[in-house]
């Protein structure tokens, strides 16, 4: 995200209908999925977000950093929430 104050880089999951997608429409497209196919209700987001001092550099180090401590997004996020992967 860029604004007059500088740059903000915004990374999001969503866990919805048992599964891990990252894109808003495919998002509610899962959710849809769950109420009308009895799929899973549970649903999560995880965003993580960093402001971003110089320009040049593709993504915040301190972002990288945090996931590659994180682990992957796809086994710990329904960790988190006590599910099961698909």
């Amino acid at each position: 995200m860029n604004s007059a104050y500088g740059t903000r880089d915004v990374w999001q999951w969503y866990y919805v209908n048992g599964r891990i997608v990252t894109n808003d429409y495919a998002a509610k497209l899962e959710s849809l999925k769950a109420k009308l196919f009895g799929g899973p209700l549970l649903s999560a987001s995880l965003i993580v977000s960093a402001e971003r001092f110089d320009r040049t550099q593709p993504v915040t180090p301190d972002m990288d950093e945090f996931m590659q401590a994180f682990g992957p997004v796809s086994e710990r996020l329904p960790a988190l929430l006590g599910q099961e992967t698909r």
